[in-house]
This record gives structure tokens, sequence and C-alpha cells, in this order.
């Protein structure tokens, strides 16, 4: 498992009628950590389509714990989990000053786009990600 750690400052276009970040900005930075976690290890979208197998997602999940305002700036820890032959989990735990305040987790399936069905994870791509 490979922890990473995006870091970013919450913008005016996540804050809500309550003047906190709205839940569905949780599910945008989850992918921007997913992203940059993947770009990072080599497992970008051009690497991706050139093996011919992308991540798709089946589930996401997130647990608001605090709230968090306009201007905080955050973490969010992410990791990933291989589950079965096809399929992945990536957690993410968002901080603030050192202190959690939400927790989430993708579920992702490893997909052949060319045959429209998941494929196994190759061994080069899992380890990737150790």
């Amino acid at each position: 498992m490979k922890e990473f750690i995006y870091k970013t400052t919450v913008p005016p276009q996540a804050i809500d009628m309550h003047g906190h970040m709205n839940n569905t900005y949780y599910f945008i930075l989850m992918q921007e950590a997913a992203f940059a976690h993947s770009n990072t290890v080599g497992d970008t979208i051009e690497a991706q389509k050139e093996r011919n197998g992308v991540w798709l997602i089946t589930t996401n999940e997130a647990s608001y714990i605090a709230p968090v305002k306009l201007g905080d700036k955050i973490e969010i820890y992410t990791w990933t989990q291989a589950l079965k032959r096809a399929s992945s989990v990536r957690f993410f735990e968002f901080k603030k000053d050192g202190e959690i305040f939400a927790t989430a987790k993708t579920c992702f399936v490893y997909f052949d786009p060319q045959k429209s069905r998941p494929k196994a994870i190759p061994q080069e791509i899992l380890k990737l990600y150790e």
C-alpha cells in the first residue's frame, strides 16, 4: 500500500448554502486525488489506453464527520487495495490540521474497453500501487 497525499484549499465553488463544503464536492476531490496518485505512479490515462485496461468506478461512499469551510487547507490521504482479480478499492481520509473530517472509498473494476468487460489487473499495475 503506497499512501499518497493530495493537498488543496477549499474553493468558493465547493461551498453550499450552509457555508461549508458541499457533500458532492467531496467526490470531485476524490477524483482529483485519485488521478494525481495514479499519475504519480505512472498509471496515467494515456498508459491505460495504451495497455487497453482502464479503471471504472462501481461505487462511491463517503462519511462526513465535521464541516470544512471556504479557504480551509485540507489534505486527502489516499491508498488502494486490490480486492479480487479485476477489482480494487481506493480509500480516502480527508484531514484538516491533522484531524480527520471525512472518510470515503471508491470501488473500481479493471475494464477492457475493446471487449466491454472486466479483465484481470496485471501484476505490473498492482506493483505500482504497493
